[in-house]
């Protein structure tokens, strides 16, 4: 069983280190959304097999053959989206469909097999424990909706926070439907809040999203990162919060950013104008990142988000420049929008 485990670890490892050689190929003939979605793709795949490992191991340890519950295995985060690039920490759920206290032994033993394996083939331990491992994010549909409504009631930063991460859930492996209701139960919450729509504007709003005086991309100013620009959290994750906010707040429940913009204007929430600026500026964001990690990658270098302005093309710099101030009118009109008390 070692020797066979170990074999497949390895294949999957091997399998993930391709990916930087795949966005390269991907970059040089496909539109960024379908090099984000194929990677997403991939990293999901990778989750799947990772967790489907998990249980045949379960199974050599004596567990049961099958679980005899519905499951989800969900995906988090970007890779939900379909915005992930070739590096990510991992970002997972786990819902079965039981209360019953016997089976709490077998997921909990699973959830942890699985996070351990995705760390062992390249995937970091995410920093904020998102992971079904932490019993926070695994559950039966009644758990995770008791949850849900005391983090409504309660709804602290943290608490929000949960509720935001939930809604861009999306199936790894397992029952959808599962993973439908984790969702639905999130994007509720957050649409019947008034205070939350309004924190999470506000919490956006104070993200620090602008150009110097000069009009330069404002720079880390200490540390290891100084001189450098942070495109992840100075310009991704603003565009990306934003977005959801508004979708979420009419209860769109499609996770992916791209298709969020869409429903927005089918909905006739936004303009067309206004879905077309930020659609650009998202697009500049994910292909300046991607390529960004593609290059560290091929030098053997560290990935990271941060960029080197001076490095940059004058197309890409001031492609980026015009991200940043349609960012920032984003935040503004999401923070009116969504007043407190509103």
């Amino acid at each position: 069983m070692t020797d066979s485990l170990d074999q497949h670890l390895q294949q999957l490892r091997d399998r993930r280190a391709g990916i930087a050689v795949l966005a390269r190929e991907l970059l040089a003939r496909k539109a960024i959304e379908e090099v984000t979605a194929t990677l997403s793709a991939v990293h999901r795949d990778l989750h799947e097999q990772a967790f489907t490992l998990a249980m045949s191991r379960m199974k050599r340890e004596g567990a049961p053959p099958d679980p005899d519950v519905a499951f989800a295995f969900v995906m988090l985060g970007s890779g939900a989206r379909d915005e992930q690039s070739i590096v990510s920490d991992q970002d997972h759920a786990l819902v079965y469909d039981t209360d019953d206290a016997r089976w709490e032994p077998y997921f909990t033993r699973l959830s942890e097999l699985t996070t351990a394996h995705l760390h062992e083939i390249g995937y970091p331990l995410c920093k904020g424990n998102v992971m079904a491992s932490n019993v926070r994010w695994r559950g039966s549909p009644s758990r995770f909706a008791a949850q849900f409504s005391e983090y409504e009631a309660f709804p602290d930063w943290d608490h929000i926070r949960y509720l935001l991460i939930a809604s861009d859930a999306r199936t790894i492996a397992g029952m959808d439907e599962l993973t439908s209701r984790l969702r639905s139960q999130a994007v509720q919450a957050v649409a019947r809040s008034g205070f939350m729509k309004w924190k999470t504007a506000d919490q956006g709003l104070a993200q620090r999203v602008s150009l110097t005086l000069l009009g330069h991309l404002r720079t880390e100013t200490a540390g290891a990162y100084k001189g450098l620009f942070g495109v992840k959290e100075g310009l991704y994750t603003p565009l990306v919060s934003s977005v959801r906010v508004w979708a979420l707040s009419v209860g769109i429940e499609e996770p992916a950013t791209v298709m969020r913009i869409a429903s927005l204007v089918r909905s006739r929430v936004w303009t067309e104008d206004l879905a077309a600026s930020v659609l650009h500026a998202l697009r500049v964001i994910l292909r300046t990142r991607v390529r960004h990690h593609v290059a560290l990658a091929e030098a053997d270098r560290p990935i990271d988000d941060y960029v080197d302005p001076l490095a940059l093309s004058t197309d890409t710099l001031d492609d980026l420049k015009r991200a940043h101030r349609t960012v920032r009118n984003l935040q503004q009109l999401t923070a009116k929008h969504f007043p407190r008390g509103g």
